[in-house]
């Protein structure tokens, strides 16, 4: 846009320059690239959050399911699948989600729950893979399972504070989530 001064005769261009143009796409494309980055870091932390409250929300369905109805409903896990069934339907866990822990150094149990770890699938006494929700709301063995995205238990980078857990308890059958805290060493 051109505009005069009348009194020196000058004509003043307003804009910017191809210089400043290509300099400020430039910024864009990086901090687009670090935004997509930061994405792509945090997507399987994203994912077993996300099956962790799935889970959760499942198991308190069937314990629902189990008073409302005034039968037994049962719940079987299994680890190799990255699967659970509730009933006769059957449930997956996220992409890239497992039901597995982080290894590399022995993560400490859930509150009220053995140590070591014995399974990720750690129903009863550690061999069972089902329990049963009862007509009164409790379930049949206590429990609880962990579950961690595939890249932090393997190869280099992995990190334990992206592992969850899911249990409940045999006497009230309350379901509860856990995440692991690595700098306090604790789950909550």
């Amino acid at each position: 846009m051109d505009s005069r001064n009348p009194s020196e005769g000058e004509v003043k261009r307003e804009g910017f320059t191809l210089v400043e143009l290509i300099v400020v796409v430039a910024l864009i494309g990086i901090l687009t690239t670090i935004g997509f980055i930061s994405i792509l870091h945090y997507q399987q932390v994203i994912r077993v959050n996300a099956s962790a409250r799935d889970v959760a929300g499942h198991l308190r369905v069937a314990r629902a399911q189990a008073v409302r109805d005034g039968v037994s409903v049962q719940v079987s896990f299994n680890p190799n699948a990255s699967s659970y069934n509730i009933g006769t339907r059957t449930y997956y866990l996220q992409t890239g989600v497992y039901w597995d822990y982080y290894k590399q150094n022995q993560l400490p149990n859930v509150p009220g729950h053995p140590y070591p770890i014995p399974a990720a699938v750690d129903i009863g006494d550690g061999t069972a893979t089902s329990f049963n929700f009862q007509y009164d709301g409790t379930a049949s063995v206590s429990g609880v399972v962990y579950m961690c995205p595939e890249t932090d238990n393997v190869g280099t980078g992995a990190r334990p504070d992206h592992n969850r857990a899911v249990d409940w308890e045999a006497t009230t059958g309350r379901v509860r989530v856990w995440e692991f805290y690595a700098s306090s060493n604790t789950w909550r």
